[in-house]
């Protein structure tokens, strides 16, 4: 295991430098975007819904930042057995180990991406150090999730190929449904139903509102788990037909 674990992270700072060969910045295009986008949404939205600057950009530029690794994480995975088949049936190459790499990468990219909101939520004095020692757990369940979720998408997109196509649609409505851009509050004033059935929102909350010092939510950290006990199940549902990958890829 330790050796398939050292060869996915191996194969992901690879992939990363490959895409950014020949730069100037490299990796750090990754930071240098993720602060356009946050400095235009900044400009826009906290207008647009009324809200508070210093309440709505750390607010965005955490959940954008955890949001983009999420979905980035579910999408390549789906490819991921599928652009390395040759690896997997020619040289025998587990699939666990492609799929690890394509998390660790999205892991490394956050990290790259993540001082944008680090700073923003330190200058409006939005994470106290009480807050993010409540969110841990919530942290945990979310990246349990984003793992069991791409694993087991993973190798069910190997066999159904069509399954990628679907998610990328379904990914987009969860963007809209999802308190990402928008603040859980501006729902709850008029129907709290699109947070409440909604496990994503809760996978969010769960994390974000006592690291932003709120306070945890118990209900949202429960549902949080359960959501996480799902995506585990799901991963270990779909490695029973490992043994059947390399006809499917």
């Amino acid at each position: 295991m330790s050796e398939a674990v050292t060869l996915a992270l191996y194969i992901a700072r690879s992939d990363i430098r490959s895409r950014y060969a020949r730069s100037v910045l490299g990796s750090f295009w990754i930071t240098v975007q993720q602060a356009i986008f946050v400095g235009v949404a900044a400009a826009v939205f906290p207008a647009v819904f009324g809200a508070p600057l210093e309440s709505y950009v750390p607010f965005f530029a955490v959940s954008l930042l955890m949001w983009t690794f999420f979905s980035t994480a579910l999408l390549e995975s789906m490819d991921t057995l599928s652009a390395n088949a040759a690896m997997i049936k020619d040289r025998g190459f587990s699939p666990s180990v492609f799929l690890l790499a394509t998390f660790f990468k999205g892991i490394m990219m956050t990290a790259h991406a993540a001082p944008v909101p680090i700073l923003l939520a330190l200058w409006f004095g939005a994470v106290p150090f009480a807050g993010f020692l409540q969110a841990l757990p919530g942290l945990a369940f979310f990246f349990i999730t984003a793992a069991g979720a791409a694993y087991g998408l993973g190798l069910a997109a190997a066999r159904f190929r069509d399954l990628k196509r679907l998610m990328e649609s379904v990914i987009q409505l969860a963007f809209l449904v999802t308190p990402i851009l928008w603040q859980p509050h501006f729902v709850r004033e008029r129907s709290s139903l699109i947070v409440d059935v909604n496990p994503l929102a809760h996978l969010f909350i769960a994390w974000r509102q006592p690291l932003l010092g709120d306070g945890p939510n118990l209900f949202s950290l429960a549902m949080a788990a359960l959501v996480a006990l799902a995506a585990v199940a799901f991963a270990w549902a779909m490695s029973r037909a490992m043994s059947r990958i390399a006809l499917w890829v």
